[in-house]
């Protein structure tokens, strides 16, 4: 599974000196009755947890601020070593490990070559990602998208980096963590900038301690995106069940999250690639959904899994027996008297699952609702 991690030369040179791929960002300071800054918190962390081991990063090289050249695009090829890591106080303290050997190819492939095999319909995720100019620092590639890379950039040497050891939490989305103490750090730093001259509007990243935020209230995920990190951290472990709700006799082989969708901005929330002892390959598309689900909106949530799975259908030429939509909602937030009148049958895909959620001692319990 590869992923493209945006630098510039500055942030290449640092993960050369560190053996880091890094990531900071920077929280809005509102009054947080919408949890802006636990979403977007999570929304990084979801990134990151969806990588593995031996998973292989491949930096797209931008131009810095002071940076006089072009877009160098892609000529590097890094290893994941270990899991994310927080350094608190860091420039960029989201962190993930690589191996001290990377790969450095003897000609670069420029942004825009990468980026013009999207009109064979390939590498859709990049160029997903740079025509909506999404603030994501990594984005996900499918198989076929690492393997058409690999193939432009040709040629390599291996090289060695030097790898420091950083002292850091580990990133997780810890179902322990009831509490909000977050909110009262956030009070203490808005009364600061009142008595100040600089009336602060945000606060940067690694001044939050992550143990402090608050993921689950009573039996549910906080906020949508602390869900989806979830899902990112342990769809392929054992200490849940939704695996069960998958193809039948397959294995999963890959998952994204956040994968571009159209050219107005909309992302699918989590996309899996699955295959069978026949080497057919089949895929489950799912919706995360946050909040009450009247009829309306569950209608509405089927009508976007089914535009969604068209296109997933398209891109991986699937058969409509190898599609599988899904959505999955905290228990509570659906009334069976809605469910028992709607259709969830499709001429487009298998019919499409309603999954319900619900957080006991410590684990995530998925159940099929309809």
């Amino acid at each position: 599974m590869g992923h493209l991690s945006i630098v510039n030369l500055e942030t290449l040179k640092n993960i050369l000196e560190t053996g880091y791929v890094s990531t900071k960002g920077t929280l809005k300071l509102n009054d947080n009755k919408s949890h802006t800054i636990e979403k977007t918190i999570a929304d990084l962390f979801s990134d990151v947890l969806a990588m593995r081991i031996n998973d292989k990063i491949y930096p797209w090289i931008v131009k810095g601020k002071k940076q006089l050249t072009p877009n160098i695009g892609f000529k590097y090829r890094f290893k994941v070593s270990g899991s994310p890591i927080f350094v608190q106080n860091e420039k960029y303290p989201i962190k993930v490990p690589v191996e001290s050997k990377y790969l450095e190819y003897e000609k670069e492939v420029s942004e825009a070559k990468a980026l013009d095999i999207f009109r064979e319909e390939k590498l859709w995720n990049a160029i997903g990602k740079k025509s909506l100019r999404k603030g994501r620092s990594i984005t996900h590639q499918t198989p076929c998208e690492d393997n058409i890379l690999e193939e432009l950039l040709g040629n390599f040497q291996q090289k060695f980096l030097h790898k420091k050891h950083l002292q850091g939490k580990k990133i997780s989305i810890d179902l322990t963590q009831t509490r909000d103490k977050l909110q009262n750090f956030i009070k203490d730093l808005k009364e600061k900038s009142k008595n100040s001259k600089n009336d602060k509007k945000e606060v940067l990243l690694q001044q939050i301690n992550i143990e402090d935020i608050q993921w689950v209230k009573n039996s549910e995920f906080l906020v949508e995106k602390a869900l989806e990190a979830w899902i990112m951290e342990n769809i392929d472990k054992n200490n849940n069940n939704l695996s069960e709700y998958f193809p039948r006799d397959t294995q999963l082989i890959w998952f994204g999250n956040y994968l571009p969708f159209g050219v107005l901005g909309e992302n699918i929330d989590i996309v899996l690639i699955h295959t069978n002892t026949k080497k057919v390959i089949s895929s489950t598309i799912i919706e995360l959904k946050k909040g009450k689900l009247s009829k309306k909106s569950i209608e509405e949530a089927i009508e976007q899994v089914k535009k969604y799975a068209l296109f997933i259908q398209k891109a991986l030429k699937l058969k409509r027996s190898n599609t599988y939509p899904m959505i999955i909602s905290h228990i509570s937030t659906v009334d069976s008297r809605n469910v028992n009148s709607i259709n969830f049958n499709t001429d487009i895909s298998n019919p499409i699952n309603l999954i319900g959620y619900e957080i006991q001692k410590k684990r995530v319990i998925f159940r099929k609702i309809n």
